[in-house]
């Protein structure tokens, strides 16, 4: 029993270094430590390859490095998967008009009959179908057989069997008798094997088994398709697919009767949607929870729940500069919430909440059809002026094929000239070589002794409290309480928690010459999420703006990293704030601002309590950073700023 407390640190320290091997992570450093820009561009394409769990922001940001890179390598392959996760990231925001303007243009691009771009083809062919969804499953039902066709001609199994996955969906969702919609699912599986590529095809078709099974009533079928589901997806490290599977478990356990089990999964999924995007809401999952409160006759709750979503859908929509027009399907969604929370103040009694909420879904539906009839007219404008585009985009082509004959010429000249140079130079570069060769050892001898000092006075520090609090333990003075001993496991842990993150963080530094600037604020924006994710006493938000891109050394970012922690572990535990707000703009090279505001009680400079050094550190650091460091407290909250200017 005395061992106790020591074997209980060592887990939680190896827990947590596990928890960071995670794929996006190993990507993300992947991309910004490549020199080459060609592997820079394959780590961009594997990012994107995981749009479903980046956030959005991140997905269109990589989407566009990734085309900008790949037009500059004239590398049409690689362009035409920017231009699929461009796809991807406007289909994330509900942008199905956006999709298709990008789409469209690499349609016909590519032949199944190459086998070194079919893969590509039949990824271009499945977002075709996609977006023939959204208009008409008669068109997607037809479009979905010939591709069929071309992938078991071609015998390529993940387009059939991901295919054949299509096929049963579509199925599932015209006819009422679902029976030939599984078997089609069936079929979909028989052509997958455990291998790595079928992974996310078989996730897939799971899921939609479930929701047949589910349809049908035979609960236990459709919670063995979960189960198998998330499996697949705890392989795959894919949050989104996570979340489906917890959104598909709550949907069985709620026909089962098991209310409350179907809550707790409801709400693990919504969790695992905040960890992808923030606080954005997902309506048909508050739908889902508002039907579950309802059952549990919680309709307080029920409304609470509903009204902040529709609130929160309505800011991030006004918010995003990507979403564009609204589809059917989030218009749709709104109503069918309304509906809900109509229900919920029914069953309550509220009587006058309820009227003025049926008001809203009949004006609401108006405005729906009214927006689609407008929206049939408009379509069919558009198909009488597809020919006169497509004659502008053949005279595009031909002047584009002039300027590139122009342009090799000068392209030829310019590396005559650049040899002749690089000859004459050849020597001088010798010399800077060596130069540089010298001061780099010197500038990495002065870093070792910075990091060896910030250990020192961090992580040894925390680990000599660990130490002291375990030999007292062990000896167990007497008088000594089982509540007493769980006070201190509770301090050792928080202390051990904290050793972990300044151990980790002074690794990822240490692992780096130079820091992106780009790659600061991903690590920032993840150590928020981690550390605010489950911090349920107030709201919190993270703003950046960089329009640079540039390098901090090692030490910069390790001081501006421990800035930002110091002042968000003070509001947590000091401030009494219910909402934080992050902000980290950069506008030029070497020039960065950093804003960290709370809306708690503040405090008092001159009466700071004895013994509190955090303040002091905080002063230090950006002393070293050559930073101006402004804190404002008062019984608003406090707000500081370090701002950077260049020179």
């Amino acid at each position: 029993m005395k061992r106790i407390p020591v074997i209980l640190v060592c887990c939680l320290l190896l827990a947590d270094c596990f928890a960071q091997t995670g794929k996006i992570d190993s990507l993300q450093h992947l991309v910004y430590t490549q020199k080459s820009q060609a592997w820079r561009l394959d780590g961009l394409l594997a990012l994107c390859e995981e749009y479903e769990t980046l956030p959005q922001d991140s997905l269109w940001r990589y989407a566009l490095q990734a085309k900008s890179l790949a037009t500059r390598l004239k590398n049409r392959t690689a362009y035409t998967l920017a231009v699929l996760a461009q796809y991807n990231a406007y289909m994330r925001l509900n942008n199905a008009d956006s999709a298709a303007a990008v789409l469209t243009p690499e349609l016909g691009k590519y032949k199944p009959s190459d086998a070194a771009t079919r893969e590509l083809y039949f990824k271009l062919m499945r977002a075709q179908i996609d977006l023939l969804n959204d208009n008409s499953y008669r068109d997607a039902l037809a479009k979905s057989y010939a591709v069929l066709r071309e992938a078991e001609l071609y015998k390529d199994s993940v387009a059939v069997a991901e295919t054949l996955n299509t096929i049963g969906t579509l199925n599932y969702d015209i006819s009422e008798d679902v029976n030939p919609a599984r078997q089609w699912l069936y079929k979909a599986l028989r052509y997958t094997t455990d291998a790595r590529r079928f992974m996310k095809i078989r996730a897939t078709i799971y899921l939609n088994m479930c929701d047949n099974l589910w349809w049908v009533g035979k609960q236990d079928s459709a919670m063995y398709c979960v189960d198998q589901a998330e499996r697949i997806s705890s392989q795959m490290q894919n949050l989104f697919y996570l979340s489906c599977t917890a959104q598909k478990r709550a949907a069985v356990y709620n026909k089962m009767g098991r209310y409350e089990n179907a809550r707790q999964a409801i709400m693990q999924s919504m969790a695992l949607d905040r960890k992808i995007d923030g606080q954005e809401v997902h309506l048909e999952k508050l739908i889902v929870l508002a039907a579950i409160y309802e059952h549990l006759k919680k309709y307080d709750d029920g409304i609470k729940v509903l009204n902040d979503g529709l609130l929160i859908d309505s800011l991030y929509k006004k918010a995003d500069v990507h979403s564009g027009k609204k589809t059917n399907a989030s218009d749709l969604q709104r109503i069918f919430c309304y509906e809900e929370l109509a229900k919920c103040y029914q069953l309550k009694g509220d009587n006058k909440h309820y009227e003025a909420t049926l008001e809203k879904i009949i004006h609401d539906q108006d405005l729906f059809y009214k927006t689609n009839s407008a929206a049939t007219i408009a379509e069919l404008e558009t198909k009488y002026k597809t020919q006169e585009k497509e004659s502008t985009i053949a005279r595009q082509k031909l002047e584009l094929e002039k300027e590139n004959y122009l342009f090799f010429g000068s392209v030829l000249v310019l590396i005559l000239t650049i040899i002749i140079l690089w000859l004459i130079f050849r020597g001088y570069r010798r010399k800077q070589r060596l130069l540089a060769a010298k001061a780099i050892s010197e500038a990495e001898e002065t870093e070792r002794k910075r990091i060896a000092a910030d250990l020192h006075d961090n992580l040894g520090a925390q680990l000599s409290f660990i130490k002291r609090n375990v030999e007292f333990l062990i000896e167990r003075p007497m008088g000594f309480s089982p509540s007493d001993e769980q006070r201190y496991l509770d301090n050792l842990n928080e202390i051990a928690k904290s050793a972990m993150i300044d151990l980790r963080e002074t690794i990822w530094v240490l692992n780096k010459e130079e820091v992106f600037i780009q790659e600061f604020t991903d690590k920032l924006k993840f150590y928020l999420r981690q550390q605010l994710s489950g911090w349920e006493k107030a709201t919190w938000e993270v703003k950046e703006q960089i329009n640079a891109s540039w390098q901090l050394s090692s030490t910069e970012a390790m001081h501006l990293f421990r800035i930002a922690q110091e002042l968000v572990n003070n509001i947590v535990k000091h401030s009494g704030a219910n909402h934080i707000m992050v902000e980290f703009s950069s506008d030029a090279v070497n020039s960065y601002v950093l804003k960290v505001n709370d809306n708690g009680t503040g405090f008092d400079f001159k009466h700071a309590r004895k013994g509190h050094y955090g303040l002091n550190i905080i002063k230090q650091r950006a002393k070293e950073l050559k930073a101006d460091l402004r804190i404002e407290s008062d019984s608003r909250g406090t707000r500081v700023s370090l701002e950077k200017q260049p020179g």
